[in-house]
């Protein structure tokens, strides 16, 4: 593991991934996880979720500017990327997660994904998809053409950087 990754996974990025994979226990903990067989029922108990998260973060203060900040990035945003969307949206509104190069961007991904998955947090939580692939497959430690599925959250990724480039190109 390279310098940069491991300063990053002992700071905010992985302290951001830690926090969100305590709340999502104890979300667990009071609301059972529901069967997610249709991406509906899974894209709202993650909504709910994350409003729960934002509630903990301001101590139930969601009118907070940073709060409505957060809910509106994740909701326009980064929705479709699940649970890693929101904790994303927290990064971008704290720290400027998007405001990195593609490299950083990428590599704070994938530390936010090993950090949950290494918590416990289901798959399915993580990328926002009821599908059996999520980013790739156990023990591949590249994203290749061959293993990303059509919906994955890495190609929303790439595509939440591209629109954020843009944009900041045309707002200079």
């Amino acid at each position: 593991m390279g310098f940069s990754k491991e300063i990053a996974r002992r700071g905010s990025i992985g302290g951001t991934a830690r926090w969100a994979a305590q709340l999502y226990f104890h979300y667990i903990a009071s609301n059972n996880l529901p069967n997610f067989n249709n991406q509906h029922v899974l894209s709202s108990y993650i909504d709910d979720l994350a409003l729960s998260a934002l509630k903990t973060r301001f101590s139930g203060d969601l009118a907070n500017s940073d709060a409505k900040q957060i809910w509106n990035f994740y909701q326009n945003s980064a929705r479709n990327m699940g649970y890693l969307g929101f904790i994303t949206s927290v990064l971008e509104v704290e720290a400027g997660f998007y405001k990195n190069t593609s490299q950083n961007i990428s590599m704070f991904t994938e530390i936010i994904e090993e950090e949950l998955t290494k918590a416990g947090v289901k798959k399915s939580i993580i990328y926002g998809t009821t599908s059996n692939q999520q980013t790739f497959n156990e023990g591949d430690t590249q994203v290749s053409e061959k293993n990303l599925p059509s919906n994955s959250p890495w190609l929303w990724l790439a595509a939440a950087i591209i629109v954020l480039y843009v944009m900041s190109v045309f707002s200079a």
